[in-house]
């Protein structure tokens, strides 16, 4: 929150756009949902991608509307190319090849 808020300070100063913790958001105004460009801060966990869903199915259905930027910034064990090998405590690469 704090890196996003501070990259972005100076569009957040002109109110061009605000930042939320999923964890923390409020109910958002039709200025907010209209007017503004929103950050989502979402840390990778199975229930904050409830939330985000949730965010935009009943409490604000308009925000499906809205284009979506989606980023992970993190190039760690997460990634579904990388998987724990049965029996062992050693992670490996997945050995897969891509949909083609």
């Amino acid at each position: 929150m704090s890196r996003i808020s501070k990259d972005f300070r100076s569009f957040i100063g002109e109110n061009a756009l605000q930042v939320f913790d999923i964890l923390k958001i409020p109910t958002l105004t039709q200025w907010e949902l209209s007017e503004q460009k929103l950050i989502v801060v979402a840390k990778k966990e199975h229930n904050n991608m409830r939330r985000l869903i949730d965010l935009s199915r009943p409490l604000h259905p308009e925000l499906r509307t809205k284009r979506v930027l989606i980023i992970d910034d993190e190039a760690d064990f997460a990634s579904i190319r990388f998987a724990k090998k049965r029996g062992s405590n050693d992670i490996d690469q997945e050995d897969r090849q891509p949909d083609g």
